[in-house]
């Protein structure tokens, strides 16, 4: 199959069920410790 480019644009609604989101990006917990 070929890819479709589809609009990715839509910032809100792409981020609108982000369980915690920070600049317009979703919000990803630490998987480990220093």
């Amino acid at each position: 199959r070929e890819d479709v480019v589809v609009n990715g644009d839509d910032r809100e609604n792409i981020l609108k069920n982000a369980p915690e989101r920070k600049d317009g990006a979703f919000v990803v917990p630490k998987t480990f410790e220093e």
